[in-house]
């Protein structure tokens, strides 16, 4: 919860989009890996034939779930998403229009100027050190929904 400079409360929602694994997962296919000697290294070379790739053959313990692997991204990102799937699945926002989830490439265009209903639950913390003392307050988003959708929006004073 935050006050601003009037004095009101307004409450300001995040929500992660990726969510750490357990353990990391091989994404598919099989991750290569190159054999590098020191010499090369210390040449800076790299020899550049089939014998130096090797494809690992364990099997991997968890396989890549659907929605990481396709999650929509801007093109420019992709190759740094690919670098983080094996150690982060993503987490869809639970966006709801009619009762109908919305898909995350359509999130974004859904909720701009949207009235939404939010469900979520506030953990409060209370931290004291020396005399100084702190509130912190952490939601944890359920479900959104759209109420009204795609409408231009405008501020209303209730005299």
């Amino acid at each position: 919860m935050l006050i601003n400079e009037a004095g009101g409360k307004m409450i300001r929602f995040a929500r992660s989009i990726f969510e750490e694994r357990k353990n990391a997962i091989r994404d598919s296919p099989p991750l290569q890996k190159r054999v590098m000697y020191l010499e090369d290294l210390e040449k800076d070379t790299f020899p550049e034939n089939e014998s130096n790739t090797v494809t690992s053959d364990a099997e991997p313990t968890e396989e890549m779930d659907e929605e990481t692997k396709h999650w929509p991204i801007n093109a420019k990102y992709q190759d740094e998403l690919n670098l983080i799937k094996p150690l982060f699945r993503a987490i869809p926002l639970p966006l709801y229009k009619n009762n109908k989830f919305i898909e995350p490439r359509d999130v974004n265009d859904k909720l701009k100027n949207s009235l939404i209903e939010v469900h979520f639950s506030i953990h409060h913390t209370y931290i004291k050190k020396d005399k100084i003392t702190q509130d912190s307050f952490q939601a944890l988003i359920h479900e959104i929904k759209i109420l009204k959708g795609k409408k231009i929006m405008t501020t209303h004073h209730d005299p």
